[in-house]
């Protein structure tokens, strides 16, 4: 077999399956194993029935790579980061700091609006959010239109409700099928639409378009949820 640790391009992996033993004492909550030398990530459910396999790549600098282990205790709704040395340097107009929310500078920028049945956005690539040269990254057409179902389902449940203002909704579950590549040279739309409604859940599907050219599709279950939660009211 191939040494998998020789060097080789950072988008290029190297699949295998591996069992979750060696890594973990048990898989409660699920688990999630990050290979940086086969360039692969593995995901083992609680109750192991559920074994996926996905391609990664390897951050560019050593800085950016972390080792050892952690726990997902939260998805935090507010995050924020701080580029590191080496990205200040590629990107030196890129400021010390960046907070969550709107303003972000490197944040998406998209807005949703109200198209008859549907909900559209469009979105401008950047440069920064190439995955290799020209085209889109995988994991930024996860977030377009992860977030952009979550604005649909809160527009969708707001309107059954009777309500003024949209509900504070998270993700369930979402999944993303790749039809093409996505080029980053021009504008991209996001469309998305009401698959059914159950109480405080909508589901919602989506696509993405280049040049009326479907890259990617989408489908997800979005929850409203209730005081307490640390998503609650984060609209305000």
């Amino acid at each position: 077999e191939r040494d998998l640790t020789e060097t080789v391009r950072r988008n290029i992996s190297s699949f295998r399956t591996l069992d979750w033993q060696p890594y973990f004492n048990d898989t409660r909550n699920g688990a999630i194993l990050v290979d940086i030398d086969s360039r692969a990530v593995h995901y083992w459910s609680e109750d192991q029935s559920i074994y996926k396999l996905y391609p990664s790549s390897v951050p560019l600098t050593e800085d950016l790579t972390r080792r050892g282990r952690t726990r997902v205790t939260l998805k935090d709704p507010e995050p924020d980061w701080r580029p590191t040395p080496s990205m200040k340097l590629r990107n030196p107009e890129w400021p010390d700091y960046i907070g969550p929310g709107p303003d972000n500078p490197l944040g998406l920028g998209i807005k949703s609006y109200v198209d008859g049945d549907v909900i559209r956005a469009s979105f401008t690539p950047q440069k920064h959010h190439q995955g290799f040269e020209g085209m889109l990254n995988g994991g930024i057409i996860g977030a377009l239109l992860d977030c952009h179902m979550n604005w649909a389902a809160a527009w969708h449940l707001m309107q059954t409700a009777g309500s003024d203002e949209p509900p504070c909704t998270v993700t369930g579950s979402y999944q993303v099928n790749f039809k093409a590549p996505t080029p980053v040279d021009g504008e991209l739309e996001v469309i998305a639409s009401l698959v059914e409604e159950n109480g405080r859940k909508a589901t919602i599907s989506s696509r993405l378009e280049a040049n009326g050219i479907v890259t990617a599709e989408g489908k997800g279950v979005f929850v409203a949820v209730k005081e307490g939660h640390p998503a609650f009211n984060r609209w305000n």
